[in-house]
């Protein structure tokens, strides 16, 4: 079932935007005070979320909100730089769940027989990119075919 989130008008009513953080434009409750930051952070997830109306919002998706309007059912709210705390809209853009996948760190490569494997999953198979001396080496063929198959989604 997907989540309704406010409005941007809505959002906009209630919030002004300042470097990656809502600002409260009132008063909303005792922990909602005119002129203060919005939102808290949830340690479970490693996401900063903003109560409205007693429901629950990720901060990212309401920062992306208030700047473009609605989310397209099925797509999530990427951090480009990974870092869920830094959600100043720049940092933001629309993903897939496989491209929002693509941007998590990975190893890609493990200690097999004396060698170090190389591999990446595409389409959910794994591919094999080859045994190497080195974790370095491996590593390299790794985010060498990562850059290839998913472009600006790619973990750096």
């Amino acid at each position: 079932m997907k989540t309704q989130h406010p409005s941007q008008a809505e959002l906009r009513k209630l919030f002004d935007y300042a470097d990656g953080h809502l600002m409260n434009k009132f008063t909303r409750s005792p922990r909602a005070v005119k002129g203060t930051v919005a939102g808290t952070l949830v340690k479970t997830v490693g996401y900063y979320s903003v109560t409205i109306k007693s429901k629950r919002y990720q901060l990212s998706r309401l920062i992306w909100i208030y700047h473009n309007g609605d989310i397209p059912q099925g797509m999530l709210v990427d951090h480009i730089n990974r870092d869920t705390h830094d959600n100043r809209i720049e940092n933001l853009r629309l993903a897939s769940y496989t491209q929002n996948e693509w941007n998590k760190p990975k190893l890609g490569c493990s200690f097999e027989s004396g060698k170090w494997r190389a591999r990446i999953k595409k389409k959910g198979k794994s591919i094999h990119l080859g045994m190497f001396d080195t974790k370095e080496d491996a590593q390299a063929a790794y985010e060498n075919y990562a850059a290839k198959l998913h472009g600006d989604f790619k973990c750096a």
